[in-house]
Formats: structure tokens, sequence, C-alpha cells
């Protein structure tokens, strides 16, 4: 997606986080712009740490 206003059911997703205590990270833009893809194995190892240990839900259209 490109900006937020893409983000289809985005004030559900933001009510079932805070429901249980979570966080959202939503990225936006084009993938890969400027360095790593934003969505490689690093890029979100950086941003959550712990990810292996978290539910993730990533969605977009195909590359």
């Amino acid at each position: 997606m490109r900006s937020e206003a893409d983000a289809v059911l985005l004030n559900e997703v933001r009510y079932l986080v805070a429901l249980r205590g979570g966080r959202l990270h939503l990225l936006t833009g084009r993938n890969g712009e400027g360095g790593a893809p934003t969505f490689g194995p690093g890029s979100l190892h950086r941003l959550v740490p712990d990810i292996t240990e978290r539910d993730v839900y990533v969605c977009g259209p195909p590359a």
C-alpha cells in the first residue's frame, strides 16, 4: 500500500491490536526504496527483534 489511506480495515486492526495490548507497525510506500526490502528478514528483525515469538500479519499486492 502506498499510504495509510490504502490500508483496508485499518480501524478494525487497530482495535484488535489495542484489545490484545499489542503494537501496530504500519509500513507504507514502495518496497525497497533506498535500501533493504521493507519486508526482508533483516528489516523485520530490526523492527521486531523477537518476531519469531510474535503473531505477524503481512498483506499487500504481489511483488
